[in-house]
């Protein structure tokens, strides 16, 4: 058998010692001309076996540290869930806030430009200019209605202070994003530990706390009587220092004894104190720990066994040899066999673990997936900022279209003499803007920008939800068959639920029967088994069901119920608004027609008012974005309904997602803490009936 030696590399072997055990003392010999022409060692990992830089012997380097694999991988699979929730939590409020911010805008936009206008028209009705004077009554009564939508859309911002509103959402969503960042920080400097979960769920418990979703009931007082810090945090517990806890490892328990500075002696001696001035103690080096003792086991193992290498079986694998030199690539300890005899070693070849191909295969069309969900997220953003446009530019033009035509026919009803210029032009002109007006209404109350908007805001949310979970099962294992299909079955639900065409192909805005809205496929249980019964027991299943049976009869119910009250009422606004607007328009052009009398400008001037009023109302407060709104929290809980069920039709606790983590998954969709679900499990008695259920299952929205 060829030897290395024999070629170009000899590792030999001491002898033993005389207890009997083998030390190895290796060691590397080279031709001349491969010393002088160069020789190339990649790093050799033997497991803490390596190859010194001199001929001599081998040098131990610490092995790394052994983990608990199933307890990490549960605690890092929390640690995500609670991230997703984090990050979603952060877009629901930038998209609440960008809501209370279009408030704002045109709340504001539209009282001014009615009050201002109301003013003038009190002005010109105060004018004497005779006795049948047509426009008077006309002016007054129109001022006294704009003055009244004003005061009425004056008290509303008054009480929800819009801009304030938004900016607590503002700053919820820096929250949000600041925490989302502190849990990936800890996941990219180490494993999450139990600890980590605990703070992480307080802090979310504790910003819900601090900045709720919901606008009546539940918003923050706005004229508190006593104004305090806004508190976002749980009570601070102190964090260890890595450095004594690394200390800790290494000698034990630390202990810390005051010392008295004047134990500090100068003639020949020196107290060393327990900590230094950070507040981090000194190692022991003397001391026995675990962790030496590991150690010293690990080099034992090493140096007990001798080693040489079979050439013929390493040459086709790990020796290329070339006039240049000998190039050597990373030895793996894995297809290194250490024998207990002082003969030889053999060499088998490392193991593959998978099929590369095949987890190829699928990593490429996971990430040409994921290429694709991130790609629709920008598109939904881009599509809904447009429409989020059409809302404030449609609604600012036509009130200010609208309030002009209905000052010009006014005027144009004023006797100022025969021969009036004037009367024709300004009759002309309030014809046409109450013509164009009417038009742009139509247009507005069939498409309902506001809604449209909504629509795209939470598309891009939900997108970038998809994506979330496609990077995290990349990060957490490598991806299977289930997983792709279960994201082409999504991506194509979320096609559908949210189109991405106006015309032909935008959602129905005015449906007759109000459902949720619903962006998911059918859902599977996701299996996660673990030994035992999967965190699953008889108390967990019964707080399942009466979350579950909570969730049809209150929560989902209430958005519906809501959702309908909407509808109901945007319809009659969508209606009104064209059809005044209109009717000011033909009332406009028969201004001046002696067999009508006044009878035209009033209609004009009134119309043309009540139609400003109805459509700041629709739009400006955004009616069909609240119903989008209701809509989509019913679909929410809908959504939160099937993947209980889903848990709960599964007989096989095996097949289901573990208990713990989907417990904890439920309790962030909800906003409640684990402990909150627990009273929840006495609505699952069947001598429970629907109406003595009074409480509300969710506390997010």
């Amino acid at each position: 058998m060829a030897t290395l030696q024999a070629q170009n590399l000899f590792l030999s072997s001491s002898s033993s010692s005389p207890s009997g055990h083998r030390r190895v003392r290796a060691s590397l010999h080279l031709p001349a001309n491969l010393r002088t022409n160069g020789v190339s060692l990649p790093k050799l990992n033997l497991g803490g076996l390596s190859l010194r830089q001199d001929d001599t012997a081998t040098s131990f380097t610490q092995p790394p540290r052994p983990t608990t694999a199933s307890e990490d991988e549960h605690l890092v699979s929390k640690i995500h869930a609670i991230l997703d929730a984090v990050v979603d939590r952060a877009e629901m409020h930038a998209i609440i806030g960008a809501q209370r911010n279009d408030w704002n805008h045109l709340f504001t936009n539209s009282i001014n430009a009615i009050s201002l206008t109301a003013s003038l028209m009190a002005g010109i009705s105060s004018i004497p200019v005779g006795e049948a004077a047509p426009h008077v009554l006309a002016f007054k009564l129109s001022s006294v209605i704009l003055f009244t939508a004003a005061t009425g859309m004056m008290l509303i911002t008054s009480k929800i202070q819009p801009s304030q509103l938004a900016e607590e959402q503002r700053n919820a969503t820096r929250l949000w994003e600041q925490l989302g960042r502190s849990i990936e920080t800890t996941l990219a400097l180490r494993a999450p530990t139990q600890r980590d979960i605990d703070e992480a769920m307080e802090k979310v418990l504790a910003l819900d706390k601090a900045y709720p979703l919901p606008l009546l009931p539940g918003m923050l007082e706005k004229f508190p009587e006593i104004v305090e810090p806004t508190r976002w945090w749980p009570k601070i517990q102190p964090k260890p220092s890595p450095l004594e806890g690394r200390n800790a490892a290494v000698t034990g328990e630390v202990k810390r004894t005051p010392i008295d500075p004047k134990e500090l002696l100068r003639d020949g001696g020196f107290v060393v104190p327990d900590a230094n001035s950070f507040g981090h103690t000194f190692r022991d080096y003397n001391a026995e720990s675990e962790w030496q003792k590991t150690v010293e086991d690990k080099y034992d193992l090493y140096s007990k066994s001798k080693v040489r290498i079979d050439v013929e079986k390493v040459k086709p694998y790990y020796l290329s040899v070339n006039e240049k030199g000998v190039s050597l690539p990373k030895l793996n300890l894995g297809g290194l066999s250490l024998r207990q005899d002082d003969t030889a070693t053999s060499f088998t070849q490392p193991p593959r673990p998978t099929t590369a191909s095949e987890d190829e295969h699928l990593v490429s069309k996971i990430h040409a997936i994921l290429d694709a969900v991130a790609d629709r997220a920008e598109m939904h953003a881009i599509i809904g900022a447009q429409r989020n446009d059409w809302n404030h530019l449609f609604t600012n033009s036509i009130n200010a279209i609208s309030l002009t035509a209905s000052l010009m026919a006014g005027i144009s009803s004023i006797p100022v003499g025969e021969a009036a210029p004037h009367m024709l032009a300004f009759k002309l002109s309030s014809v046409i803007l109450f013509t164009a007006a009417t038009g742009m209404m139509l247009i507005t109350s069939k498409i309902q920008p506001s809604q449209l908007a909504e629509e795209q805001r939470n598309a891009t949310r939900l997108w970038e939800q998809l994506g979330r979970s496609i990077e995290t099962t990349l990060a957490l294992r490598a991806p299977t068959q289930r997983d792709v299909d279960e994201a082409m079955e999504k991506v194509l639900a979320l096609d559908k639920a949210y189109p991405l065409p106006l015309l032909p192909g935008m959602l129905e805005k005015f449906p007759e029967i109000v459902e949720p809205t619903r962006w998911w496929p059918k859902i599977q249980p996701k299996q996660s088994p673990q030994a035992g019964g999967n965190g699953w027991s008889h108390e967990l299943e019964g707080e399942m069901r009466g979350i579950l049976r909570v969730l049809k009869a209150k929560d989902e119910q209430q958005y519906t119920t809501l959702g309908k009250l909407l509808l109901n009422m945007n319809k009659t606004l969508a209606i009104s608004g064209p059809l005044l607007a209109g009717l000011a328009a033909i009332s406009s052009g028969l201004i001046g027609s002696p067999a009508l009398g006044p009878m035209p400008a009033f209609l004009g001037v009134i119309g043309g008012v009540l139609a400003t009023a109805v459509h700041t109302l629709e739009h400006g407060g955004q009616v069909g974005m609240v119903f989008e709104l209701f809509r989509n929290c019913a679909g929410y809980y809908r959504r939160l309904q099937e993947e209980i069920a889903s848990n709960l039709g599964e007989t096989d606790v095996q097949k289901r997602e573990n208990g713990e983590l989907f417990e904890m998954k439920v309790a962030l969709q909800l906003g409640r803490s684990l402990s909150d679900l627990k009273g929840l499990a006495s609505y699952a008695s069947p001598l429970c009936e629907d109406e003595d259920i009074k409480e509300f299952a969710g506390k997010l929205f």
